[in-house]
């Protein structure tokens, strides 16, 4: 949007330049820290920022605003293609340390003053808490069919 009100050209390559910085850094991410791979990302990006810039943007100041549209396409274009040939298409999986069931730590406290405190709580799950009982899979709640 701000590229839009500056030059009243809409950038078709800003997907792609997003899309570019998340293929560098999940292929980072595989060697490295995820905390190394994003900020080696962002230098990726500034850099590559300042290329296109300097070779594609820089010399179209005070074109037609048409010409301008067609070489942000160009860029766009050009980044997919890049970006597939340089970081490949496979899909890739980001650890961000997350567990594949999540876990949750519960504390209830009851009207009458008592505390009960439960660990290791898998999410996604129905339960039923009662004062002093424990928790337990509620019986009365049917797992929903998870939507495709």
């Amino acid at each position: 949007m701000l590229i839009f009100k500056a030059s009243g050209v809409f950038n078709f390559a800003q997907g792609a330049m997003v899309l570019f910085a998340a293929l560098s850094v999940a292929r980072m991410a595989e060697v490295m820290p995820l905390w190394l791979a994003a900020l080696l990302g962002v230098g990726v990006m500034v850099l590559l920022a300042i290329v296109i810039e300097r070779l594609v943007l820089r010399p179209l100041v005070n074109q037609e605003g048409v010409v301008l549209l067609m070489a942000t396409l160009g860029v766009s274009y050009f980044l997919d293609g890049f970006g597939q040939s340089g970081w490949g298409s496979d899909i890739y999986a980001i650890n961000l340390g997350l567990a594949k069931a999540p876990e949750a730590e519960i504390e209830i406290r009851w009207p009458s003053g008592q505390t009960d405190k439960y660990s290791h709580v898998v999410a996604n799950q129905f339960y039923l808490a009662r004062e002093g009982d424990g928790l337990r899979p509620d019986p009365y709640v049917r797992a929903r069919p998870r939507s495709p």
